[in-house]
């Protein structure tokens, strides 16, 4: 079984950031801004693919929720701007991964699943920085970037 996370390394997709992003609402960085282009792919089926979705709801909100999948066993969320739906059940070790929309659906390993978050959340908290600098001076999300 193979899992597959990734984005697009697109910095002219970052320029929809109308204000500074110190001064952005938190839950607008974690909805409709930060967007890049996210490749889900689970044991050879795309879940996500080329879908246009905040690196920062992926990487720091979802990551806690994937994180807390062995004691919450089920997660859903819909991802803004897109109408995704994504749905995360956990039966045993596995977890079945479901979007909503195009009606995809695969399985996996957990421990797999949140290795590929664990390491594109990694990415895209380097990415960010890289090319937004002063997120890391966010009064409700900079503190993620120093972990």
């Amino acid at each position: 079984m193979t899992v597959v996370l990734d984005f697009e390394r697109d910095p002219k997709q970052l320029d929809d950031m109308s204000l500074h992003p110190v001064e952005a609402d938190a839950s607008d960085l974690q909805t409709s801004l930060l967007r890049q282009d996210i490749h889900f792919v689970v044991n050879g089926i795309p879940i996500l693919d080329h879908a246009p979705v905040s690196l920062l709801l992926l990487s720091f909100w979802a990551m806690e929720q994937i994180r807390a999948l062995p004691v919450n066993r089920h997660l859903e969320f819909e991802i803004p701007e897109g109408s995704l739906r994504l749905q995360f059940e956990m039966e045993g070790e596995k977890v079945v991964v479901r979007e909503h929309y195009v009606r995809t659906e695969a399985t996996a390993e957990y421990r797999e699943l949140l290795r590929a978050w664990e390491g594109f959340a990694k990415n895209a908290k380097s990415y960010l920085l890289t090319e937004i600098p002063n997120l890391a001076n966010h009064p409700e999300v900079g503190s993620w970037f120093s972990e």
